[in-house]
This record gives C-alpha cells, sequence and structure tokens, in this order.
C-alpha cells in the first residue's frame, strides 16, 4: 500500500478473448457500464446490433444518459451487422473499428462508442 497499485501491462487480445466467451447480453450491460453519461447528456440513439454468425439480434437505445439493450427490438436509426470477434475486438478497444457493414445513419454508431469510456482494470479501491 505504501508503494500505491503497480499497474502490469494489459494485453488487449486477452480481453477480446475473454469477452469472446460471454453472452451477449453481458457485454452489452458492460457497454452500459462504460457510458460517460455526462458526455451523453441530451443525446438520443437508437441502434440495431445483427449478429451474423449467430443470429442474434439487439438494439442498444441512449435516452437520458442511460443506456439500455433489449434482444429482437424494431425502432433503429441504423444497423450494424458483425461478427461476435468483431464485437469483441470493439470491446477491447473503441479505437479500433474493424471494417463493417452499417445501414442507416452511419454516424450514429460512430457517436455511439465516442461516448463510452475506456474501462481501467486498476483502478484504486483502497488508494486515493
Amino acid at each position: 500500500m505504501r508503494e500505491g497499485v503497480k499497474r502490469p501491462s494489459l494485453n488487449l487480445s486477452s480481453v477480446a478473448e475473454a469477452s469472446g466467451a460471454m453472452p451477449v447480453e453481458m457485454l452489452l450491460d458492460y457497454l452500459a457500464i462504460q457510458l460517460n453519461g455526462p458526455k451523453a447528456e441530451g443525446k438520443t440513439l437508437r441502434v440495431a446490433l445483427n449478429f451474423s454468425d449467430t443470429g442474434e439480434r439487439h438494439l442498444l437505445a441512449l435516452q437520458n444518459s442511460v443506456l439500455n439493450h433489449w434482444k429482437d427490438r424494431p425502432g433503429a436509426e441504423c444497423t450494424v451487422t458483425l461478427t461476435r470477434a468483431q464485437f469483441s475486438s470493439i470491446m477491447a478497444d473503441h479505437a479500433n473499428l474493424p471494417e463493417l457493414r452499417i445501414e442507416g445513419r452511419r454516424e450514429a454508431f460512430k457517436e455511439l462508442l465516442a461516448l463510452l469510456d475506456p474501462f481501467d482494470p486498476w483502478f484504486n479501491i483502497v488508494t486515493p
């Protein structure tokens, strides 16, 4: 404790691998945790995610600085078609986007990703 938290390097590929083993609903909950509420204030976005390899469809809805998700719900302003591997890659690094098929208002997906803060796994629990 006297020396503070030692921060080992974080391997982003291991983050992508771990997220590949989680259910999509859990990954979308993780996205909601990363939302920067003050930056999202006053914004409304609705983005559909279609997973081409699993056949799952989810709607992400940002409103009142809260990100919610539902399975198989219509009403998106853009639809992103991707694989679980591509989604895991995005989860590991929001800035490094793979080539994706996006229909509708393309900027909505990029705007949503810009509102997410990277998660610091080495945050202080006890130390100031």
